[in-house]
Formats: structure tokens, sequence, C-alpha cells
């Protein structure tokens, strides 16, 4: 069990070949892949079973500007109580300096399952965000909420 103020797993550039498992985040910023900057380099991430409760958002994917790619990533099992997001993807998060690029690719990006958060809250995602050739996926047959 993590219990912090701060993010719980946190995925920072570069990493490749990360598994995340079986993580309990306890009254934190939830788990996150950031702040992502300059020449970011990020591949093949999978977070699984993770349980989050009282905290800002089950996942963030943070950035401002910048350049890189983010690339075949999986979420797979995400449950959530008293959370204010399931889902924050920003790509322009003010507490982050600008950075010089055209901004963070995110390419393969796969939700397995549902992000289940009990209070039925939002997900998140501030636009535009640079995607990839593929689109994130989600375990329906609906486009991503904007």
């Amino acid at each position: 069990m993590v219990t912090n103020k701060d993010e719980c797993v946190t995925i920072k550039s570069p990493a490749h070949n990360v598994l995340v498992e079986n993580v309990y985040c306890n009254w934190s910023g939830g788990s996150a892949f950031g702040s992502l900057g300059e020449n970011v380099d990020i591949s093949n991430i999978h977070y699984r079973n993770v349980y989050t409760i009282h905290s800002n958002q089950m996942m963030m994917i943070k950035s401002r500007g910048g350049s890189g790619r983010v690339t075949n990533v999986l979420f797979e099992n995400f449950i959530g109580h008293a959370n204010a997001y399931s889902l924050d993807i920003d790509s322009n998060w003010s507490p982050m300096k600008e950075h010089p690029g055209p901004g963070v690719a995110l390419r393969n990006i796969t939700f397995k399952v549902r992000l289940q958060n009990h209070e039925h809250r939002a997900t998140l995602i501030t636009i535009p965000y640079r995607i990839g050739k593929e689109p994130v996926q989600t375990d329906r047959n609906e486009a991503p909420s904007k």
C-alpha cells in the first residue's frame, strides 16, 4: 500500500519494459506518466491490478509541449473508490513549465478493461493531445471522451 500526497507509481522517461502490478494507492495523486518533457522515450509499460482510493485520479498522463513518444502501454484492471477522476490525460498541464516541441505522441495506448471508479465520476481528457497513428483504445465501441 502506498499512502502519500504525491503520485503512487509514476513512470518517467526513459523507461522500457516495466510491469506495475498489484498496487493499492491510498490518499495519493494516483498513478501517472510524467511530467513528460523533451525527448520522451517510454515504451512497453503494463499497469495491472491497480486499486486507488481517495485520490486525485486513478491515472494521469501529464505534459506541456515537449517531444518524443510514449508507445505500447496497457492498462488492465483499474478499480477505484472516492477519486476525483478516473483518467486524466493533460497535454497542457499548467503546474509544469512549457517545453519546446510539438508535444509528446501517445501511440498504442490500450485499456483492456474499463477504468472503474465507483463514484461514476468523469474521465477527463484535455484536448489537444497528439495521438499517433493508432487511436486510444477503450473497452467500449465508442470514441474516447473529448
